[in-house]
């Protein structure tokens, strides 16, 4: 990703977390509830990119705030980050759909979880924690084109 789209990809990103656009990761594209969003555009563009998907029951619920493990899912999948580190938070079973985007973004570096153990992937995701990851992946991205 060169360093404008870089920047770009940044820059919206950050205006639908701030937003708080959420996405899950097993269904399909149900555009019923985001036809007329403000949204709509770049949610369509962030489907067909398969940044984004949906919720199992085929709705997408454009103006529902967004969990710390959808927002790490969506890092993963913008960055194509795939490999993973085995994780032992207390909140995070192997058995939940977000036991491997927390996997992935731990070891890609970007979050890490909190000093008791857990991750809250659940937990809705504060705009401040939001611009620490950003902040992450900036430092991140400089670092790999001045390697």
């Amino acid at each position: 990703m060169g360093r404008d789209s870089f920047k770009r990809f940044i820059v919206s990103l950050v205006a639908f977390v701030l937003a708080f656009i959420p996405f899950a990761s097993s269904a399909t594209y149900a555009s019923s509830d985001v036809r007329g969003h403000w949204a709509e555009e770049t949610l369509t563009k962030w489907v067909d990119n398969k940044l984004v998907s949906g919720y199992p029951d085929g709705s997408f619920r454009p103006d529902q705030s967004i969990t710390r493990a959808e927002f790490m899912a969506l890092v993963n999948r913008s960055f194509g980050y795939v490999e993973k580190k085995d994780v032992n938070f207390s909140d995070v079973p192997k058995n939940q759909w977000f036991y491997e985007p927390v996997a992935i973004a731990v070891q890609a570096g970007f979050i890490g979880g909190y000093n008791d153990g857990t991750m809250k992937p659940k937990n809705e995701i504060s705009r401040q924690e939001v611009a620490s990851i950003i902040s992450r992946l900036v430092t991140m991205q400089d670092s790999e084109t001045t390697q």
